[in-house]
């Protein structure tokens, strides 16, 4: 199943391994769901996490990210013309848009309103793992 994920379940995920984050990136390395992905966003993956409040070690982040690679689905999207709460959001909304499942897991739904996102299911990891 493709999936889209939003950089904070990323973030939750390696703080926490056992959080339902952390069970989300777990399932993207069993190959139980397929990350999908554009520039935009592994960049903002890249960006974040190399951020020095988390103190990720950098070959965390390079393996997770080339693991993602390896295992997701790199697409470009359509671009959207749509305004969200916060507009570096667009880019998980347009590639959730374009896989094949239209499902988007985030830590925050008040950045993609669905009256603002239709088209796509949008769901906090929890939610996600007890479908």
């Amino acid at each position: 199943m493709e999936v889209v994920l939003d950089t904070n379940v990323l973030v939750s995920g390696l703080l926490y391994a056992n959080s339902p984050p952390g069970k989300i990136i777990d399932l993207v390395f069993n190959n139980s769901i397929t990350p999908v992905f554009d520039d935009r966003i592994l960049y903002e993956y890249r960006d974040v996490l190399k951020r020095p409040k988390f103190a990720f070690p950098m070959q965390v982040i390079e393996e997770l990210l080339a693991a993602f690679v390896a295992i997701g689905r790199q697409t470009m999207a359509p671009l959207i013309h749509v305004k969200l709460p916060d507009e570096k959001d667009r880019c998980f909304y347009e590639c959730a848009l374009s896989s094949k499942s239209k499902i988007l897991i985030t830590g925050n739904k008040k950045h993609f309103p669905t009256h603002k996102c239709p088209g796509i299911s949008v769901f906090l990891p929890a939610e996600f793992l007890a479908i």
